[in-house]
């Protein structure tokens, strides 16, 4: 069977794969969401008298980036571009939410596609074309496509892909890593210093992320120089090195342009919300390394159903490592072979490596998807290379290690049971001491997750006889790939079916697929949302206290269009402040904007001083402020002031009718260099900053006549300037590929 043909035949395969892991999305119209923790976890939403939640470690899909992408729909789709939400932090820029990727080409499926069908397709998609581009990349290296299915599934499904599905960022950025390493590989062969498809996809990838995404693409590209380097007989020459390094330089530089934006809208807020960040210290780091068990059974440590017992070594159940056992084993032997792929090893042992050191402070183990590329393709490698070979007699090493093990995991199983009362009123201790602060209310739903734990233990529970069995009926499989065997491309595919299954075993403890919420809403509207937007209308709320995690987070109501004065960010975007003094002072909060207070019913205080109370629900309570009459209001020329209110009003664009003599407005909206306005239509002019961080507009001279327009637009800052680069970038490098195709044809 030719090349083409048999490849042909593995990307199908593939696609199939993506189709089973997404069935229920596919076929049953499920949306790729935890809803459940809305339904179960989150009060006041939550209305189940008993905690039922599939995964709650996602939580933040919840809290953040599904209203972060509610945002960016709404934006798209009422302006037509990505720019500002109104409705947390008295207003704050999305294109500099640094955990967004406002530049990924997902985003804008929304202008196409209802919210749930555009973000299910997008995660299918980044899915599929990790695995398409590791297909490409092995294809390129000549591994028989039987072999290369194993890295495609180990890449593809990756655990660190699995466990952030519902953030995107790590996802947008490495489903491209197999794309650049394959264009890169590409360019070192051609030649060429100027490589477009190694330009291109390291600007997607650069688009797809975050900036710790960033960071870790810039690693990427630095490691396969390194590896190439490496393997030169002159590296330690000055002008050889370069000339050599100069081509991945070119690439990198020419991406990151391509990426501008992204770049230099979310750089400036990064660094001023991180100027406390914390260090990892060494002993942290290496209290770690036990947590490498999960590399072969992902769920030894624990279980979203059960207990995160990775704390124990300062981690959590979000830094496993699992690209498939038998994956892992393959690919630890390529590492002894000297005819093994350099950049391969390059990535395998610096991808595992670095998250256990002090580098851990900025990379975190999601930078363990390098080591997922590294092991995938060297594990394909692997299994060619035993194709060639005569069986391998140290396989029954392997064996005598998995009944070894078998046989300890049933030891222990015995154990827990004979001690069952013992050790369950152990954990039970344990786990009433390590309540975080603020999560009381959790206290039986994690005394039941302990007992859930102490079940999955047990070797015979159903979940962990499953994972032996595909990993011995894997491994054997590996065992039956030798020269003398002509079945051995039908037990490499049987390889990369139970790593398949070990993948997906994983994720069904992972993955939520929720039932899609009623109309084209991001969540459900109970009825008391509806009373609170009919009581603050134009107003502005802020929460009373934080000390209940789980009631009321911050971004949520976002998505109904209720303005809130704060919000919950990993960093904390310039703002007007929230809470302008410790106290509630009814005048200094109006100043803020702040028209209402809202009040868990188990902490209402009964009353605040100055405050009315203005609605009393079984949800929540709400409190009036007396002082607070609008969120913009006009300087008259006399001195006067008064309240006005938008006639149109989108995310990104307010018009005003101003009545005569009017000279200046204050707006409680927070202040943004992108915000501009223009008065009758003619020039637009930057507004300025209040001294708590508000928007004034100074007019050149009063208004003279009634109902005068004025129009306040934003859109994100100096864009005029980085989309020229942007554009004229782009247009040169194809320009220069044009020139180049032409000049070889004619050659």
């Amino acid at each position: 069977m030719s090349s083409r043909k048999s490849y042909t035949i593995i990307t199908c395969i593939w696609l199939a794969m993506v189709i089973t892991f997404f069935w229920p999305v596919i076929f049953q119209g499920k949306v790729i969401a935890p809803l459940d923790i809305m339904e179960s976890l989150l009060r006041p939403w939550a209305t189940a008298e008993k905690i039922q939640v599939h995964n709650a470690f996602p939580y933040d899909a919840i809290s953040q980036y599904l209203p972060y992408d509610w945002s960016v729909f709404q934006s798209l789709r009422q302006d037509g571009y990505i720019g500002w939400n109104p409705y947390t932090h008295s207003g704050s820029s999305i294109v500099e939410n640094t955990m967004i990727c406002p530049g990924d080409w997902h985003h804008h499926l929304y202008r196409i596609f209802p919210f749930w069908t555009a973000w299910n397709t997008g995660i299918i998609i980044q899915f599929s074309l990790a695995g398409l581009g590791m297909i490409l990349l092995l294809r390129d290296q000549k591994i028989p496509a039987a072999y290369a299915l194993i890295g495609v599934v180990a890449y593809g499904f990756y655990s660190q892909f699995i466990l952030w599905i519902n953030h995107r960022w790590i996802l947008g950025a490495m489903c491209w890593a197999p794309w650049i390493l394959w264009a890169l590989l590409r360019a070192k062969k051609s030649g060429h210093v100027i490589h477009l498809p190694s330009i291109a996809f390291i600007a997607l990838a650069f688009r797809g992320g975050h900036l710790q995404a960033c960071v870790f693409v810039f690693l990427l590209v630095v490691m396969v120089a390194l590896a190439d380097w490496w393997r030169q007989p002159d590296k330690w020459r000055l002008s050889p090195a370069f000339r050599l390094i100069m081509p991945y330089a070119i690439s990198g530089v020419l991406g990151a342009v391509l990426a501008l934006d992204v770049f230099i809208e979310t750089i400036p807020p990064y660094l001023h919300g991180c100027r406390n960040l914390p260090g990892r210290p060494w002993l942290d780091t290496l209290m770690a390394l036990p947590s490498l068990i999960t590399t072969i059974i992902p769920t030894l440590l624990g279980t979203p159903q059960g207990l995160d017992t990775s704390r124990i070594f300062k981690l959590s159940l979000f830094d496993i490592k699992f690209a498939g056992a038998v994956t892992l084993v393959v690919a630890s032997l390529a590492c002894f072979r000297k005819k093994a792929p350099t950049a391969a090893k390059v990535l395998l042992f610096v991808g595992l490596i670095l998250p256990f050191t002090p580098a851990d402070q900025w990379l975190y183990s999601r930078f363990t998807v390098v080591f997922a590329l590294g092991a995938a393709w060297l594990a394909a490698w692997q299994l060619s290379e035993l194709a060639n070979e005569p069986p391998k007699r140290f396989w029954k090493y392997g064996w005598f290690a998995m009944i070894t093990i078998t046989l300890l995991w049933t030891l222990f199983s015995v154990g827990l049971v004979w001690k069952h009362d013992w050790v369950l009123a152990k954990l039970h201790a344990a786990v009433i001491a390590n309540l975080e602060a603020g999560k009381s209310s959790r206290i039986n739903w994690m005394l039941s997750r302990a007992d859930t734990f102490l079940v999955e233990c047990n070797i015979w529970h159903p979940r962990n006889l499953a994972f032996i069995s595909l990993i011995g009926i894997g491994y054997f499989s590996v065992t039956q790939i030798h020269v003398n065997n002509r079945k051995s491309q039908l037990f490499a595919l049987l390889v990369a079916v139970t790593t398949f299954g070990e993948l997906f075993l994983f994720s069904t403890t992972w993955v939520t697929f929720s039932d899609k919420p009623a109309g084209q809403n991001l969540y459900s509207e109970p009825a008391w949302v509806t009373r609170l937007k009919q009581e603050v209308l134009n107003g502005k709320v802020a929460v009373f206290t934080r000390a209940d995690f789980d009631y009321m987070q911050l971004n949520t109501p976002s998505v109904y269009g209720i303005r809130f004065a704060d919000g919950y960010e990993t960093i904390t975007p310039q703002r007007i402040a929230p809470t302008p003094a410790a106290d509630w002072n009814p005048q200094r909060c109006a100043d803020a904007g702040i028209s209402h207070i809202l009040v868990s019913p188990e902490r209402d205080p009964g009353g605040i001083e100055g405050w009315d109370r203005s609605l009393q629900l079984e949800e929540f309570v709400l409190y009036k402020n007396p002082a607070f009459s609008s969120l913009v209001s006009a300087e008259l020329v006399s001195g006067a002031d008064i309240n006005l209110r938008a006639s149109v009003e989108t995310p990104n664009r307010r018009e005003f009718a101003l009545p005569a003599d009017v000279k200046a407005l204050n707006i409680l909206e927070s202040f943004n260099p992108g915000w501009k306005f223009s008065l009758d239509g003619v020039t637009w002019r930057p507004v300025r900053e209040t001294e708590l961080h508000g928007i004034r507009i100074d007019l050149e001279s009063p208004t003279q006549r009634e109902s005068t327009p004025l129009r306040l637009e934003y859109h994100p800052a100096y864009q005029a300037y980085y989309w020229v680069i942007i554009s004229i970038t782009a247009i040169s490098l194809i320009g220069f590929s044009i020139f180049r195709r032409q000049q070889m044809h004619l050659g």
